[in-house]
Protein backbone atom coordinates (compact mmCIF):
# COMPACT_ATOMS: atom_id res chain seq x y z
CA UNK A 1 0.00 0.00 0.00
CA UNK A 2 1.47 3.30 -0.95
CA UNK A 3 2.13 6.00 1.58
CA UNK A 4 -0.19 9.41 0.54
CA UNK A 5 2.10 12.51 -0.17
CA UNK A 6 1.63 15.04 2.23
CA UNK A 7 0.95 18.58 0.88
CA UNK A 8 4.15 21.07 0.88
CA UNK A 9 2.38 24.26 2.25
CA UNK A 10 1.64 24.34 5.95
CA UNK A 11 -1.61 23.93 6.70
CA UNK A 12 -2.25 26.87 9.81
CA UNK A 13 -1.90 30.46 8.86
CA UNK A 14 0.45 32.88 10.93
CA UNK A 15 -1.30 36.02 11.79
CA UNK A 16 1.02 39.08 13.10
CA UNK A 17 0.42 40.90 15.87
CA UNK A 18 -0.44 43.48 13.82
CA UNK A 19 -3.64 41.92 12.30
CA UNK A 20 -4.36 40.03 15.42
CA UNK A 21 -4.75 43.08 16.61
CA UNK A 22 -7.01 44.35 14.11
CA UNK A 23 -8.83 41.38 14.34
CA UNK A 24 -9.97 42.27 18.15
CA UNK A 25 -10.52 45.52 17.32
CA UNK A 26 -12.58 44.62 14.35
CA UNK A 27 -15.24 42.83 16.58
CA UNK A 28 -17.04 45.72 17.81
CA UNK A 29 -19.39 47.82 15.17
CA UNK A 30 -18.51 51.04 13.68
CA UNK A 31 -20.58 52.66 16.15
CA UNK A 32 -19.61 51.06 18.88
CA UNK A 33 -15.81 52.02 18.20
CA UNK A 34 -17.11 55.28 17.77
CA UNK A 35 -18.55 55.51 20.90
CA UNK A 36 -15.64 54.30 22.84
CA UNK A 37 -13.23 56.74 21.28
CA UNK A 38 -15.68 59.61 22.08
CA UNK A 39 -15.67 58.32 25.87
CA UNK A 40 -11.56 58.24 25.83
CA UNK A 41 -11.68 61.92 24.15
CA UNK A 42 -13.63 63.17 26.90
CA UNK A 43 -12.06 61.59 29.73
CA UNK A 44 -8.93 62.94 28.28
CA UNK A 45 -10.26 66.51 27.79
CA UNK A 46 -11.17 66.31 31.55
CA UNK A 47 -7.80 65.26 32.86
CA UNK A 48 -5.61 67.36 30.97
CA UNK A 49 -8.11 70.62 32.18
CA UNK A 50 -7.83 69.36 35.79
CA UNK A 51 -3.95 68.83 35.75
CA UNK A 52 -4.39 65.66 36.21
CA UNK A 53 -1.99 61.78 34.46
CA UNK A 54 -3.57 61.37 31.51
CA UNK A 55 -2.35 57.95 31.24
CA UNK A 56 -4.85 56.77 33.05
CA UNK A 57 -4.91 53.43 31.70
CA UNK A 58 -2.09 52.79 34.24
CA UNK A 59 -4.18 54.34 37.13
CA UNK A 60 -4.30 51.75 40.42
CA UNK A 61 -7.28 50.78 41.41
CA UNK A 62 -8.01 53.35 44.30
CA UNK A 63 -7.02 56.24 42.12
CA UNK A 64 -8.80 55.20 39.01
CA UNK A 65 -12.41 54.71 41.56
CA UNK A 66 -11.69 57.81 43.11
CA UNK A 67 -10.97 59.89 39.72
CA UNK A 68 -13.77 58.41 38.00
CA UNK A 69 -16.00 59.30 41.04
CA UNK A 70 -15.36 63.00 40.71
CA UNK A 71 -15.72 62.80 36.78
CA UNK A 72 -18.91 61.76 36.64
CA UNK A 73 -20.03 64.72 39.06
CA UNK A 74 -18.42 67.32 37.33
CA UNK A 75 -18.58 65.86 33.34
CA UNK A 76 -19.87 68.62 30.95
CA UNK A 77 -20.55 69.30 27.02
CA UNK A 78 -17.80 71.12 25.41
CA UNK A 79 -20.91 74.08 26.17
CA UNK A 80 -20.12 73.77 29.50
CA UNK A 81 -23.79 71.92 30.03
CA UNK A 82 -24.32 68.67 31.90
CA UNK A 83 -25.21 65.72 30.04
CA UNK A 84 -28.13 63.87 29.52
CA UNK A 85 -28.45 60.44 31.24
CA UNK A 86 -28.47 58.30 28.05
CA UNK A 87 -24.97 60.31 27.16
CA UNK A 88 -23.54 60.58 30.94
CA UNK A 89 -24.18 56.28 30.56
CA UNK A 90 -22.87 55.76 27.35
CA UNK A 91 -19.61 57.50 27.86
CA UNK A 92 -18.95 55.21 31.02
CA UNK A 93 -19.59 52.17 29.02
CA UNK A 94 -17.37 53.56 26.37
CA UNK A 95 -14.65 53.55 29.13
CA UNK A 96 -15.78 50.06 30.55
CA UNK A 97 -14.57 49.05 27.42
CA UNK A 98 -11.43 50.55 26.80
CA UNK A 99 -10.07 49.53 30.08
CA UNK A 100 -10.31 46.21 29.41
CA UNK A 101 -8.53 45.00 32.64
CA UNK A 102 -10.86 46.51 34.94
CA UNK A 103 -14.48 46.45 35.25
CA UNK A 104 -15.90 50.04 36.50
CA UNK A 105 -19.56 49.30 35.99
CA UNK A 106 -19.85 45.38 38.06
CA UNK A 107 -16.22 45.61 39.85
CA UNK A 108 -16.73 45.13 43.82
CA UNK A 109 -13.04 47.76 44.04
CA UNK A 110 -15.35 50.67 42.04
CA UNK A 111 -17.61 50.70 45.03
CA UNK A 112 -16.82 55.14 45.42
CA UNK A 113 -17.58 55.73 41.41
CA UNK A 114 -20.77 53.39 41.18
CA UNK A 115 -22.40 55.47 43.92
CA UNK A 116 -21.34 58.82 42.46
CA UNK A 117 -22.33 57.45 38.98
CA UNK A 118 -25.73 56.19 40.71
CA UNK A 119 -26.26 59.89 42.68
CA UNK A 120 -25.44 61.94 39.42
CA UNK A 121 -28.50 60.27 37.09
CA UNK A 122 -30.68 61.32 39.96
CA UNK A 123 -29.52 64.74 39.89
CA UNK A 124 -30.08 64.43 36.05
CA UNK A 125 -33.74 63.43 36.39
CA UNK A 126 -33.97 66.23 38.48
CA UNK A 127 -32.97 68.80 36.53
CA UNK A 128 -35.31 67.04 33.43
CA UNK A 129 -32.23 65.45 31.91
CA UNK A 130 -33.21 61.67 32.43
CA UNK A 131 -35.70 60.94 29.66
CA UNK A 132 -34.63 58.95 26.64
CA UNK A 133 -36.09 60.19 23.47
CA UNK A 134 -36.75 56.74 21.09
CA UNK A 135 -37.44 57.52 17.69
CA UNK A 136 -41.18 57.74 17.37
CA UNK A 137 -43.30 55.52 14.71
CA UNK A 138 -44.50 57.32 12.05
CA UNK A 139 -48.55 58.26 12.46
CA UNK A 140 -51.16 56.14 11.04
CA UNK A 141 -52.04 59.56 9.15
CA UNK A 142 -48.67 60.17 8.09
CA UNK A 143 -48.11 57.13 6.90
CA UNK A 144 -50.86 56.85 4.65
CA UNK A 145 -49.93 59.97 3.43
CA UNK A 146 -46.85 58.95 2.53
CA UNK A 147 -47.68 56.04 0.48
CA UNK A 148 -50.62 58.00 -1.39
CA UNK A 149 -47.43 59.89 -2.51
CA UNK A 150 -45.67 56.96 -4.33
CA UNK A 151 -45.65 57.21 -8.03
CA UNK A 152 -44.70 53.57 -9.46
CA UNK A 153 -44.26 54.94 -12.71
CA UNK A 154 -41.43 57.82 -11.42
CA UNK A 155 -37.73 55.76 -10.75
CA UNK A 156 -37.00 57.81 -7.87
CA UNK A 157 -40.20 57.68 -6.39
CA UNK A 158 -40.50 53.67 -6.94
CA UNK A 159 -36.95 53.53 -5.67
CA UNK A 160 -37.98 55.27 -2.47
CA UNK A 161 -41.35 53.44 -1.80
CA UNK A 162 -39.01 50.24 -2.27
CA UNK A 163 -36.73 51.53 0.78
CA UNK A 164 -39.51 52.09 3.06
CA UNK A 165 -41.35 48.63 1.97
CA UNK A 166 -37.92 46.57 3.03
CA UNK A 167 -37.56 48.76 6.17
CA UNK A 168 -41.22 48.39 7.35
CA UNK A 169 -41.69 44.82 6.69
CA UNK A 170 -37.63 43.79 7.62
CA UNK A 171 -37.78 46.33 10.56
CA UNK A 172 -34.20 47.23 9.54
CA UNK A 173 -32.23 49.81 11.91
CA UNK A 174 -31.74 53.07 10.87
CA UNK A 175 -28.62 53.08 8.94
CA UNK A 176 -27.70 49.51 8.95
CA UNK A 177 -25.84 47.44 6.25
CA UNK A 178 -28.24 50.13 3.91
CA UNK A 179 -25.80 51.18 1.39
CA UNK A 180 -24.40 47.69 1.27
CA UNK A 181 -27.78 45.77 0.25
CA UNK A 182 -27.39 43.88 -3.37
CA UNK A 183 -30.32 42.74 -5.48
CA UNK A 184 -28.89 39.06 -4.47
CA UNK A 185 -29.45 39.47 -0.85
CA UNK A 186 -33.18 39.30 -1.59
CA UNK A 187 -35.19 35.96 -3.17
CA UNK A 188 -38.40 35.11 -3.88
CA UNK A 189 -40.78 31.72 -3.14
CA UNK A 190 -43.96 30.88 -2.06
CA UNK A 191 -44.61 28.92 1.06
CA UNK A 192 -46.65 25.80 1.80
CA UNK A 193 -50.12 27.63 1.02
CA UNK A 194 -48.64 28.93 -2.64
CA UNK A 195 -48.65 32.96 -0.94
CA UNK A 196 -45.48 34.39 -2.59
CA UNK A 197 -43.01 35.97 -0.66
CA UNK A 198 -39.67 37.68 -0.49
CA UNK A 199 -37.21 36.76 2.28
CA UNK A 200 -33.39 38.11 2.81
CA UNK A 201 -30.72 35.13 2.24
CA UNK A 202 -27.88 36.42 4.05
CA UNK A 203 -26.89 36.33 7.62
CA UNK A 204 -26.26 39.78 8.63
CA UNK A 205 -23.74 41.59 10.54
CA UNK A 206 -25.44 43.55 13.04
CA UNK A 207 -25.49 46.02 16.39
CA UNK A 208 -27.56 42.96 17.80
CA UNK A 209 -26.07 40.16 15.97
CA UNK A 210 -22.13 40.41 16.19
CA UNK A 211 -20.76 36.49 16.66
CA UNK A 212 -23.92 34.91 17.03
CA UNK A 213 -26.55 34.09 14.53
CA UNK A 214 -28.94 36.88 12.84
CA UNK A 215 -32.32 35.57 14.27
CA UNK A 216 -34.25 38.37 12.17
CA UNK A 217 -36.43 35.88 9.44
CA UNK A 218 -39.01 38.64 8.20
CA UNK A 219 -41.11 37.87 4.94
CA UNK A 220 -42.43 40.68 2.49
CA UNK A 221 -45.35 38.91 1.33
CA UNK A 222 -47.70 39.24 -2.13
CA UNK A 223 -50.62 41.59 -2.04
CA UNK A 224 -52.38 40.02 -4.73
CA UNK A 225 -54.75 42.57 -7.15
CA UNK A 226 -53.01 45.52 -5.11
CA UNK A 227 -50.97 48.39 -7.42
CA UNK A 228 -49.11 48.92 -4.45
CA UNK A 229 -47.76 45.38 -3.40
CA UNK A 230 -44.35 45.30 -1.99
CA UNK A 231 -43.44 42.41 -3.65
CA UNK A 232 -44.34 43.49 -7.14
CA UNK A 233 -42.62 46.81 -6.11
CA UNK A 234 -39.90 45.72 -5.79
CA UNK A 235 -39.62 43.15 -8.90
CA UNK A 236 -40.74 45.98 -10.89
CA UNK A 237 -37.95 48.06 -9.51
CA UNK A 238 -35.25 45.78 -9.78
CA UNK A 239 -36.30 46.03 -13.47
CA UNK A 240 -35.61 49.02 -14.13
CA UNK A 241 -31.85 49.01 -12.21
CA UNK A 242 -28.93 48.88 -14.57
CA UNK A 243 -27.47 44.93 -15.40
CA UNK A 244 -25.19 43.81 -14.00
CA UNK A 245 -25.11 46.32 -11.57
CA UNK A 246 -25.20 44.85 -7.86
CA UNK A 247 -26.05 47.22 -5.52
CA UNK A 248 -29.83 48.00 -4.60
CA UNK A 249 -30.31 51.81 -3.75
CA UNK A 250 -27.62 53.50 -6.51
CA UNK A 251 -27.93 57.06 -7.36
CA UNK A 252 -30.61 58.83 -8.99
CA UNK A 253 -29.81 60.56 -12.42
CA UNK A 254 -32.25 63.51 -13.67
CA UNK A 255 -31.75 62.08 -16.96
CA UNK A 256 -31.28 58.93 -18.47
CA UNK A 257 -27.62 57.65 -19.54
CA UNK A 258 -26.64 56.43 -22.77
CA UNK A 259 -28.21 52.86 -22.10
CA UNK A 260 -31.11 54.56 -21.16
CA UNK A 261 -31.02 53.90 -17.22
CA UNK A 262 -32.14 56.45 -14.65
CA UNK A 263 -29.54 55.25 -11.80
CA UNK A 264 -25.65 55.69 -12.16
CA UNK A 265 -23.87 52.57 -11.44
CA UNK A 266 -22.14 54.18 -7.99
CA UNK A 267 -23.96 53.66 -4.31
CA UNK A 268 -26.03 56.09 -3.20
CA UNK A 269 -24.47 58.37 -0.74
CA UNK A 270 -24.45 57.13 2.76
CA UNK A 271 -25.46 60.07 4.43
CA UNK A 272 -28.33 60.82 1.76
CA UNK A 273 -29.18 56.93 2.29
CA UNK A 274 -29.13 57.42 6.42
CA UNK A 275 -31.38 60.63 5.90
CA UNK A 276 -33.86 59.64 3.28
CA UNK A 277 -36.80 59.51 5.61
CA UNK A 278 -36.25 62.56 6.41
CA UNK A 279 -36.11 64.06 3.06
CA UNK A 280 -39.44 62.41 2.46
CA UNK A 281 -40.93 64.10 5.60
CA UNK A 282 -40.05 67.35 4.17
CA UNK A 283 -41.13 66.26 0.90
CA UNK A 284 -44.45 65.01 1.36
CA UNK A 285 -45.41 67.52 4.13
CA UNK A 286 -45.98 64.89 6.98
CA UNK A 287 -46.79 66.67 10.12
CA UNK A 288 -43.15 65.91 11.71
CA UNK A 289 -39.91 64.86 10.75
CA UNK A 290 -39.11 61.10 11.32
CA UNK A 291 -35.97 59.10 10.58
CA UNK A 292 -34.95 56.02 8.73
CA UNK A 293 -35.48 54.52 12.73
CA UNK A 294 -38.56 55.53 12.66
CA UNK A 295 -39.93 52.81 9.83
CA UNK A 296 -38.20 50.27 12.84
CA UNK A 297 -40.41 51.51 15.15
CA UNK A 298 -43.30 51.95 13.40
CA UNK A 299 -42.94 48.08 12.24
CA UNK A 300 -42.77 47.01 15.74
CA UNK A 301 -45.90 49.62 17.07
CA UNK A 302 -47.71 48.14 14.21
CA UNK A 303 -47.48 44.33 15.13
CA UNK A 304 -47.73 45.21 18.84
CA UNK A 305 -50.99 47.13 18.02
CA UNK A 306 -52.52 43.94 16.40
CA UNK A 307 -51.74 41.92 19.41
CA UNK A 308 -48.58 39.82 17.39
CA UNK A 309 -46.78 38.30 20.67
CA UNK A 310 -42.74 39.75 21.28
CA UNK A 311 -41.38 36.25 20.69
CA UNK A 312 -42.33 36.74 17.02
CA UNK A 313 -41.89 40.76 16.31
CA UNK A 314 -38.49 39.82 17.25
CA UNK A 315 -38.37 36.88 14.51
CA UNK A 316 -38.66 39.89 12.36
CA UNK A 317 -36.28 42.71 13.84
CA UNK A 318 -34.04 40.74 15.18
CA UNK A 319 -34.47 41.71 19.18
CA UNK A 320 -32.16 39.41 21.27
CA UNK A 321 -34.61 39.87 23.86
CA UNK A 322 -38.22 41.04 24.53
CA UNK A 323 -37.05 43.66 27.47
CA UNK A 324 -35.32 45.57 24.31
CA UNK A 325 -38.26 45.36 22.56
CA UNK A 326 -39.86 47.33 25.19
CA UNK A 327 -39.02 50.70 23.92
CA UNK A 328 -40.81 50.37 21.25
CA UNK A 329 -44.39 48.81 22.00
CA UNK A 330 -44.76 51.02 24.78
CA UNK A 331 -45.78 53.96 22.32
CA UNK A 332 -49.11 55.35 22.20
CA UNK A 333 -50.24 57.07 18.79
CA UNK A 334 -51.08 60.93 19.02
CA UNK A 335 -55.19 59.35 17.99
CA UNK A 336 -55.14 57.27 21.04
CA UNK A 337 -54.14 59.82 23.41
CA UNK A 338 -56.59 62.83 22.18
CA UNK A 339 -59.41 59.72 22.22
CA UNK A 340 -58.55 59.07 25.76
CA UNK A 341 -58.54 62.89 26.68
CA UNK A 342 -61.96 63.17 24.89
CA UNK A 343 -63.31 60.45 26.66
CA UNK A 344 -62.43 61.77 30.12
CA UNK A 345 -63.76 65.23 29.03
CA UNK A 346 -67.10 63.19 27.88
CA UNK A 347 -67.60 61.33 31.11
CA UNK A 348 -67.22 64.83 33.03
CA UNK A 349 -69.91 66.20 30.99
CA UNK A 350 -67.74 68.22 28.64
CA UNK A 351 -69.35 68.89 24.93
CA UNK A 352 -66.90 68.12 22.19
CA UNK A 353 -66.35 69.30 18.75
CA UNK A 354 -64.80 66.35 17.53
CA UNK A 355 -67.09 63.56 17.25
CA UNK A 356 -65.60 60.10 18.80
CA UNK A 357 -66.75 57.75 16.19
CA UNK A 358 -64.69 59.14 13.80
CA UNK A 359 -61.74 59.50 16.12
CA UNK A 360 -61.65 56.04 17.36
CA UNK A 361 -61.30 55.28 13.44
CA UNK A 362 -57.42 56.36 14.09
CA UNK A 363 -57.04 55.15 17.83
CA UNK A 364 -55.42 52.13 18.54
CA UNK A 365 -56.94 48.91 19.80
CA UNK A 366 -60.25 51.22 20.72
CA UNK A 367 -63.36 50.05 20.11
CA UNK A 368 -66.83 50.05 22.26
CA UNK A 369 -67.35 46.78 24.68
CA UNK A 370 -69.95 45.03 24.11
CA UNK A 371 -70.94 42.59 26.66
CA UNK A 372 -73.22 39.38 25.73
CA UNK A 373 -76.22 39.64 28.21
CA UNK A 374 -79.08 38.10 27.10
CA UNK A 375 -79.63 34.31 25.80
CA UNK A 376 -79.79 35.60 22.30
CA UNK A 377 -77.00 37.57 22.75
CA UNK A 378 -75.23 34.30 24.27
CA UNK A 379 -75.95 33.09 21.04
CA UNK A 380 -74.61 35.63 19.13
CA UNK A 381 -71.71 35.66 20.96
CA UNK A 382 -70.61 32.04 20.33
CA UNK A 383 -71.59 33.05 16.60
CA UNK A 384 -69.76 35.83 16.31
CA UNK A 385 -66.10 34.22 18.39
CA UNK A 386 -63.54 32.83 15.91
CA UNK A 387 -62.97 30.16 18.50
CA UNK A 388 -63.90 26.51 18.46
CA UNK A 389 -67.60 26.05 19.39
CA UNK A 390 -68.38 23.90 22.65
CA UNK A 391 -70.41 20.65 22.31
CA UNK A 392 -74.27 21.47 21.57
CA UNK A 393 -74.77 19.70 25.13
CA UNK A 394 -72.58 22.15 26.93
CA UNK A 395 -74.40 25.03 25.33
CA UNK A 396 -77.76 23.71 26.07
CA UNK A 397 -76.68 22.94 29.90
CA UNK A 398 -75.19 27.05 29.77
CA UNK A 399 -78.59 28.14 28.65
CA UNK A 400 -80.81 25.91 30.37
CA UNK A 401 -79.00 27.62 33.70
CA UNK A 402 -80.75 30.52 32.16
CA UNK A 403 -84.62 29.31 31.71
CA UNK A 404 -84.23 27.30 35.76
CA UNK A 405 -83.85 30.95 37.22
CA UNK A 406 -85.55 34.41 37.83
CA UNK A 407 -82.42 36.42 35.84
CA UNK A 408 -81.99 36.18 32.32
CA UNK A 409 -78.12 37.82 32.44
CA UNK A 410 -75.23 36.45 32.59
CA UNK A 411 -72.14 38.11 34.31
CA UNK A 412 -68.94 38.05 31.38
CA UNK A 413 -65.35 38.63 32.06
CA UNK A 414 -62.75 39.31 29.12
CA UNK A 415 -59.31 39.41 29.92
CA UNK A 416 -56.86 41.30 27.68
CA UNK A 417 -53.44 40.77 28.41
CA UNK A 418 -51.01 41.64 25.85
CA UNK A 419 -48.18 40.38 27.61
CA UNK A 420 -49.37 37.26 27.32
CA UNK A 421 -49.40 35.36 24.09
CA UNK A 422 -51.49 31.39 25.10
CA UNK A 423 -55.04 31.13 25.82
CA UNK A 424 -55.73 30.10 29.43
CA UNK A 425 -59.24 29.44 30.56
CA UNK A 426 -59.57 29.87 33.98
CA UNK A 427 -62.96 28.24 35.28
CA UNK A 428 -64.27 28.47 39.14
CA UNK A 429 -67.19 26.94 40.17
CA UNK A 430 -70.21 26.76 38.24
CA UNK A 431 -73.24 29.20 37.63
CA UNK A 432 -75.09 30.20 41.05
CA UNK A 433 -78.70 31.59 39.27
CA UNK A 434 -79.20 34.15 42.10
CA UNK A 435 -75.86 35.98 41.59
CA UNK A 436 -75.87 36.23 37.93
CA UNK A 437 -76.12 39.72 36.86
CA UNK A 438 -73.98 41.91 33.97
CA UNK A 439 -72.27 43.50 36.32
CA UNK A 440 -69.37 44.41 33.54
CA UNK A 441 -69.31 48.54 33.39
CA UNK A 442 -69.58 49.83 29.23
CA UNK A 443 -66.16 50.69 29.09
CA UNK A 444 -63.56 50.71 26.40
CA UNK A 445 -62.59 47.70 25.42
CA UNK A 446 -63.02 45.06 22.31
CA UNK A 447 -66.55 45.52 19.99
CA UNK A 448 -65.27 41.81 18.55
CA UNK A 449 -63.16 39.15 19.36
CA UNK A 450 -60.45 37.09 17.82
CA UNK A 451 -59.32 34.03 20.02
CA UNK A 452 -57.43 30.99 18.86
CA UNK A 453 -58.97 27.77 19.15
CA UNK A 454 -58.92 25.98 22.73
CA UNK A 455 -61.03 23.52 24.46
CA UNK A 456 -63.67 24.61 26.42
CA UNK A 457 -64.51 23.98 30.08
CA UNK A 458 -67.28 21.18 30.61
CA UNK A 459 -70.24 23.12 31.57
CA UNK A 460 -72.54 21.47 34.29
CA UNK A 461 -74.44 20.93 37.54
CA UNK A 462 -76.47 23.23 39.09
CA UNK A 463 -75.93 25.89 42.08
CA UNK A 464 -72.74 27.54 40.80
CA UNK A 465 -71.18 30.25 39.24
CA UNK A 466 -69.16 30.19 35.89
CA UNK A 467 -65.64 32.63 34.80
CA UNK A 468 -64.03 32.04 32.10
CA UNK A 469 -61.36 34.37 31.62
CA UNK A 470 -59.03 34.70 28.49
CA UNK A 471 -56.70 36.58 26.31
CA UNK A 472 -58.84 38.29 23.62
CA UNK A 473 -57.37 39.70 20.15
CA UNK A 474 -59.15 42.09 18.20
CA UNK A 475 -60.25 40.77 14.88
CA UNK A 476 -58.83 41.89 11.73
Amino acid sequence: MKAKKMATGERFASVTNANFQKLLADKDSVNTKKATEHAVRVFLAYLKEKSLDTGFEYYDTDLLDSTLAKFYTEARSSKGKLYKKSTLTSIRHGLNRHLSEFDIINGVEFSKSKRAFQAMLVELKRQGLGGIEHHPPIDKVDLEKLYSSFILNDHESLQCKVFVDIMLHFGRRGRENIRDLKKSDFATTTDAEGWRYIYLTKDELTKNHQADTNTAQGRMYEIKDESRCPVKSLVMYVKILPPGYPYLFPKVRRTPNQAGYFFDNTPMGHNKLGALMTTLSTKYRLSRKYTNHSLRATAVHLLDSAQVPSRHIMTVTGHKSEQSLKTYTGYTDVNTKRYMSHTISRGIGLSLDEPMAELKKYASDVAETQIPSTKSDVINHLGNCLVQPPPNSQVNTLLDEFDNGESNEIAVSAVLDAEMSEVKPCVSGLPNQSNVTNHVPNVLGYSEFCIPNFQWPIISGQNAQVTINYNSFPAI
